[in-house]
């Protein structure tokens, strides 16, 4: 542009002239070209597509279109053998809480059967990957023969439970109270 139109504004939008604004001073000039401006570069879509090379703007090569498809699979992958092991975990939590709930009835702690019983989880799970409540109780019972002691207590019977008092002969009452030992 030259010096007389600096005033003088041409516009340019993709390679179309506007109009120019035009000061009193200045004499009207017809309007140039900006140097500065870009030639457009819009491609029909006839002229993209695997055929003509060319691809629009703004995408990708294909190789690079494919790579970037490729690292979202995996992470999704990723995220997916994430969520599968903590359901697993899970999963095997709840059936060793079951076998330890039914090992219970018979051992004082339940979670000794897997501990002490030499079994596996595994052993005690049946096809349906539910616990099988009679390998369970077979395990017991191999336990329970092996080592007596991780069995429950037995449980006390006899008149000394707590609900009544009784005298060193195993009678009520007839021996002296503390009321009878106060008064003497």
């Amino acid at each position: 542009m030259t010096a007389n139109t600096t005033e003088t504004e041409t516009r340019s939008v993709q390679g179309t002239d506007l109009a120019p604004t035009e000061d009193a001073s200045v004499p009207s000039t017809v309007a140039q070209p900006d140097e500065t401006a870009v030639p457009s570069t819009a491609v029909s879509d006839e002229q993209t597509g695997p055929e003509s090379g060319t691809e629009p703007e703004g995408s990708e090569p294909p190789a690079a279109s494919a790579n970037a498809e490729a690292a979202r699979y995996r992470t999704r992958l990723r995220e997916t053998e994430a969520e599968r092991d903590r359901l697993a975990a899970m999963v095997e939590t709840l059936q060793r809480a079951e076998v330890a709930r039914l090992a219970s009835q018979h051992l004082a702690q339940g979670t000794d059967l897997l501990e002490y019983g030499m079994v596996g989880l595994d052993a005690l799970i049946g096809e349906d990957g539910r616990v099988d409540p009679d390998q369970v109780g077979l395990a017991t019972a191999t336990l329970l023969a092996e080592r007596p002691g991780l069995g429950k207590a037995p449980v006390p019977k006899g008149p000394t439970l707590g609900r009544h008092y009784t005298n060193m002969t195993g009678s009520r009452g007839g021996g002296p109270t503390w009321g009878d030992v106060l008064r003497s």
